[in-house]
């Protein structure tokens, strides 16, 4: 999903909507991120049958939120620097050290840009998410 263009007025419902996506693409990146630099599975493609494939990824979701639940744990799994530290406007102060373990080997890749102009469909969801969101 895309955000709005453009700089928008404090307050409004797309600068609402574009600061919280960018916020939930941090959680997303750094979560595939130390789970990358964890996980040896995701360091290159799982030559599996999709299914199988997606029964690995979720048990690895699993294990991941347990491990960060446990304050004893979590301190081993995820020690201080690990992950990214973003100040309020979700821009990167301090990268991750997981970020140098992932790209020793790593399967995941950066998505192909795509058009600059979003589809219809796209835009009407977008638009129905900024509406929910200024609601909550």
């Amino acid at each position: 999903m895309k955000s709005y263009p453009g700089h928008h007025n404090i307050g409004s419902e797309k600068r609402e909507f574009n600061k919280r996506l960018s916020s939930t693409r941090v959680v997303v990146e750094n979560t595939f991120g130390m789970m990358t630099a964890r996980f040896r599975v995701f360091r290159k493609p799982i030559p599996l049958q999709p299914e199988i494939a997606t029964l690995i990824t979720m048990t690895c979701i699993l294990l991941h939120n347990f491990l960060r639940r446990s304050s004893t744990s979590s301190c081993i799994y995820t020690p201080p620097g690990f992950i990214d530290i973003y100040d309020d406007d979700s821009v990167l102060i301090q990268p991750g050290s997981w970020r140098k373990e992932q790209e020793k080997t790593c399967a995941i890749r950066n998505l192909r840009n795509v058009a600059r102009r979003s589809p219809k469909d796209a835009t009407e969801i977008r638009n129905e998410f900024t509406k929910y969101l200024s609601n909550v």
